[in-house]
């Protein structure tokens, strides 16, 4: 119970305005009041109808429909509350779990897959916040509960015990069939997990699917999770309705029960007419509030379920973020020092073997090497995506893990050789990245990108949907409007990571023209697998066995490195 309740704070911490819980205790009281007290009243209109008494039933039904009114009034008020109240937590949640996510590292976004994180958001936080609603309802029930038993306790003694007995033996089945219908929506939610996985990886590629001629195989390997979510839920709710079915005998056979107690109070003078109706009555609400009472433990069970899943990556259990320091650097030079730095993705596989090298600020530095050998790696490491397994780096002389996240991600560009186009209108791409953007801004960018001409034959122009990804451009427009784009940000260090990988030679000579431009003025950093991309380059590094094996210019590496030289070689036969 101590943790439902820590959970709870929690949750409710979400709450902005904290007086609408205060305006729903007085909403219940008031509430109370109504459930408890006009059943009572009520009672006595069997008196009042055989004693012939009309007058007196006239002003109890007047008294009834006033009454009556009043309790819907507050119900309508307090369910107000309780909307305004979940609406504005399960929203805040959402936004606090995003940004949380946002936070994560990138060996946790590569492990965990993205049905896990959008299972989360989608279905954990809304699932969360109906849970502490019903928890609400169904607590306002063992209010109300109480009261009716209070009411028995009153009216006699030996209903009471039955009462008590009864919802005993009761609390004690739910709880039974709880514990087993909890155990089993584990087991459901892992299931779903790997589902939603399915499904969001054959949305997002079902064009390689297609290109592959794979849909087959792959629509079997989700109808094989497919089956195993349905059937598990089929036995899951098989279970659980063998197991209410006989807690509702249990109650039937009580209810039996009940009413031999309730002639033998009334044979006896025990009890009159009068209280055997609001007993009777109590006995009903008392029957009803069983199920709730079961969904009571339900609910807390769901809330602790339910926040721990969520809760686990605000605190990082199970889920790395991403570590950045306090210092803050107001105008980033751009100086690069990596110095005996080593890294692997995984433990025994170095990619990186104490590197070392030195990028001084206004210069172009490219960076060269056969596939995998680190190239990228490099750059993850410059953005602090990753944190390498020894040695450190520097940018202007402070270390990287001293620095904001600021100081680095806000003067640092990244284009990337498969750049991610948002599913928006082509406006709308640059504003996510700057909001305050002017359209000139943005036409300035494109038209240094070689994509102002291409925007302007579109129908729609820059207010063109590009889909998601990016899926109605070619390849080679996607690279030009992620470079578009990263010419907004107007960083004083642009990384290129093969951001010309998929242009056609005119594009890329257009391109590299804009990026020659930017020499002298940016610290500009590329790695290109076409070595005429960084000919021009200050200084080349030749990356080897996880190092630097050679470096100086274009001139100097075909001189003094075979490496090199080869490289460029093949590059000339493939042309």
């Amino acid at each position: 119970m101590k943790k439902f309740i820590n959970n709870l704070k929690r949750i409710l911490s979400f709450l902005e305005r904290k007086r609408y819980l205060a305006v729903l205790f007085i909403l219940m009281i008031f509430r109370m009041v109504f459930v408890i007290g006009i059943p009572i009243f009520s009672s006595k209109k069997v008196v009042y109808i055989t004693n012939n008494m009309l007058y007196q039933l006239v002003i109890l039904m007047l008294f009834l429909t006033v009454a009556g009114i009043l309790e819907c009034i507050v119900n309508l008020i307090n369910n107000f509350f309780l909307e305004k109240i979940s609406t504005e937590v399960s929203s805040s949640l959402q936004k606090s779990l995003s940004k949380e996510i946002i936070k994560l590292d990138d060996e946790t976004i590569n492990r965990v897959s993205s049905g896990e994180i959008i299972q989360r958001i989608n279905n954990d936080v809304p699932t969360l916040n109906n849970s502490v609603v019903s928890f609400y309802k169904d607590f306002y029930r063992l209010l109300v509960f109480i009261g009716y038993f209070i009411g028995t306790t009153i009216i006699s003694i030996h209903i009471a015990l039955f009462f008590a007995v009864f919802i005993i033996i009761l609390i004690f089945l739910r709880k039974w069939n709880m514990n087993l219908l909890i155990k089993d929506k584990k087991v459901k939610l892992h299931f779903g997990e790997i589902l939603t996985g399915k499904f969001n990886e054959m949305c997002r590629g079902v064009e390689d699917l297609k290109i592959l001629n794979s849909e087959k195989s792959y629509l079997n390997n989700v109808s094989s999770n497919i089956n195993d979510y349905n059937n598990f839920t089929y036995k899951m709710n098989m279970s659980s309705y063998e197991r209410d079915n006989f807690i509702a005998f249990f109650r039937s056979s009580n209810l039996f029960l009940f009413y031999c107690l309730i002639i033998y109070l009334i044979t006896i003078d025990n009890i009159n007419i009068t209280n055997a109706l609001v007993a009777v009555y109590f006995f009903s609400r008392i029957t009803n509030f069983s199920s709730s009472l079961t969904n009571l433990f339900k609910d807390i069970t769901d809330v602790n379920l339910y926040s721990e899943r969520i809760f686990n990556i605000f605190d990082g259990i199970g889920y790395t973020k991403e570590t950045f320091g306090n210092k803050h650097l107001d105008k980033v030079v751009g100086d690069f020092e990596f110095k005996h730095v080593n890294f692997s993705y995984v433990d025994g596989k170095p990619i990186l073997k104490d590197m070392s090298f030195k990028i001084k600020h206004d210069t172009t530095v490219g960076f060269v090497g056969k596939s995998g050998i680190g190239k990228t790696t490099v750059f993850n490491l410059l953005c602090k995506l990753y944190t390498p397994s020894s040695g450190n780096i520097y940018i202007d002389n402070v270390d990287i893990n001293d620095l904001d996240r600021e100081s680095i991600r806000g003067n640092i560009t990244v284009i990337s050789q498969n750049p991610y186009i948002f599913n928006e209108t082509i406006r709308n791409n640059f504003k996510l990245i700057k909001n305050d953007v002017t359209d000139e801004e943005i036409r300035e960018a494109c038209k240094l990108a070689c994509l102002d001409d291409f925007i302007e034959s579109l129908p729609d122009k820059y207010d063109t949907v590009v889909g998601e990804g990016g899926v109605t451009l070619s390849g080679g427009e996607r690279q030009r409007l992620a470079i578009a784009r990263a010419f907004i940000q107007k960083t004083e260090i642009i990384l290129f990571d093969e951001a010309t990988s998929a242009l056609d030679n005119e594009t890329q000579e257009s391109i590299q023209e804009a990026i020659d431009n930017l020499q002298s003025s940016y610290t500009i950093l590329i790695i290109a697998h076409r070595l005429s991309t960084i000919k021009n380059c200050d200084k080349i590094y030749y990356l080897e066995d996880g190092h630097i094996s050679a470096s100086g210019t274009h001139k100097e590496l075909l001189k003094n490195s075979s490496g090199y030289r080869k490289l460029y070689n093949s590059e000339i036969v493939k042309k």
